[in-house]
């Protein structure tokens, strides 16, 4: 079953909050956490894993929740995304092809 706020891309995302953001030495209330991961989604298959903190979508800064949202909304489905990610205390960049949404 899907969570409600699931996107379409396999990830549960949530904004990430100031003591999150601090434990990984980013700026406060910056980044939206991947907490839950779809093994078959997208998101999985590209190199996304629960824990990572998503920066920027193709070059975007993206504070929370909505501007995630808002960034991924101007692509459709089978386009390819670069996301900047955070995983523990290393950045990285992550191609997504995007599925359909949900």
């Amino acid at each position: 079953m899907k969570h409600a706020n699931e996107q379409a891309n396999g990830i549960l995302p949530v904004s990430a909050p100031p003591r999150l953001a601090s434990a990984y030495g980013l700026p406060a209330e910056r980044g939206v956490l991947i907490a839950r991961l779809d093994p078959r989604g997208p998101a999985a298959r590209s190199g996304l894993r629960p824990g990572d903190i998503i920066m920027a979508v193709a070059g975007q800064p993206v504070k929370n929740l909505g501007e995630l949202r808002g960034e991924v909304g101007r692509y459709k489905a089978g386009e390819t995304v670069e996301l900047a990610v955070r995983r523990e205390r290393a950045s990285a960049t992550v191609k997504v092809t995007l599925g359909e949404a949900r």
